[in-house]
């Protein structure tokens, strides 16, 4: 039996959307009021079991089925199907057909087409995925083609009971960071990091690789041939993976690279505890990341290997984006290097 499918990264689109439980990438700095912090934990043994960081329910259960056809999902702007041995390719693709024009849309489906074709085809590295086309359909829809990757997703991975060993979480964040460090040195921010945005594509039937998609709100941050940087100045990413100060300063402008370093921290949280940490990072929005702001430590993971890396994730999640550590710098600690 084909092994689930689900591409749900490569339909979260650019454009603006409400923020909300449901759509996960945000417009504005308003966002939900969570006071309390004691919440009780579901009993799933699907979701994370953290006494002082209750789950937020939903975002880790393990997924259902997609249905048999060749349409994988869809998103804000974009159908996505699964393209069976495709002759361009030489096997399976998938494509990201832009045919769908929200009321409130401020580009148009071509201009995203385009924008994600330019960012993706210049990026060349194992822990990424692979932009092999654009084109259109017969219908004169734009759409670019991509690699797929038969493993799913994170959200996928860290929900389901069966998939998921700990023993692994080191190696994930390992090559998480490579594809990561290899973008930021493209002059690249990703600026949507998240665990639905990182595929897991299985190499001969047990070789498992992540690679990160979706770079619709990717931005270049640095010139590659004055090395000059360059600030974004706009809200861009899913709530619970945006940079504190993203929301205080996003007009002044800030540092896209060192936004997507908290969201690495963010991710890696996901991978160690199953869970998140916080709906957002405002402490006059929300509880747990008030007392995090306070110097609360983490919960301490029962499992030796998940201790040490817990170890590290301050470097990640420093509120101080002039601090906090870089891709390369990372891939230097001794608790993320894997035999």
């Amino acid at each position: 039996m084909m092994m689930r499918l689900w591409i749900f990264l490569f339909v979260a689109l650019a454009g603006a959307v409400t923020s909300g439980p449901s759509s996960g990438r945000v417009e504005s700095t308003t966002g939900p009021s969570v006071t309390d912090a004691t919440q009780r934990l579901p009993t799933d043994r699907s979701e994370a079991k953290l006494s002082c960081f209750p789950v937020l329910k939903g975002l880790f259960k393990k997924k259902a089925g997609p249905s048999p056809t060749s349409l994988l999902g869809e998103g804000t702007y974009a159908h996505v199907f699964l393209e069976r041995q495709s002759e361009n390719v030489g096997g399976e693709a998938v494509i990201k057909v832009f045919d769908k024009i929200p009321a409130n849309a401020r580009l148009r489906p071509g201009d995203i087409a385009d924008h994600e074709y330019l960012i993706g085809s210049r990026l060349s590295h194992d822990n990424i995925v692979e932009t092999l086309g654009k084109g259109r359909t017969n219908a004169g829809h734009p759409f670019v083609r991509l690699r797929y990757c038969s493993g799913g997703d994170l959200v996928d991975w860290i929900g389901d009971d069966g998939k998921y060993d700990c023993n692994d979480v080191a190696g994930f964040c390992r090559q998480f960071l490579e594809g990561v460090a290899y973008m930021h040195s493209q002059g690249i921010a990703h600026l949507d990091i998240k665990c639905d945005n990182i595929l897991l594509d299985v190499k001969d039937g047990c070789q498992t690789h992540l690679q990160i998609g979706d770079f619709s709100f990717s931005q270049f941050v640095e010139d590659p041939s004055t090395k000059s940087h360059r600030l974004v100045r706009d809200i861009r990413g899913s709530r619970e993976y945006v940079a504190p100060e993203i929301w205080e300063r996003h007009r002044q402008g800030y540092d896209g690279r060192a936004a997507d370093m908290w969201s690495v921290g963010i991710v890696m949280f996901c991978l160690i505890f199953r869970n998140v940490p916080w709906c957002i990072a405002k402490a006059t929005d929300d509880a747990r990341y008030r007392a995090f702001s306070r110097s609360k430590p983490f919960p301490v993971p029962e499992s030796e290997s998940l201790r040490v890396l817990s170890s590290v994730l301050h470097l990640f999640l420093d509120t101080n984006p002039e601090t906090r550590i870089s891709a390369e710098r990372a891939l230097q600690l001794p608790e993320l290097r894997t035999p």
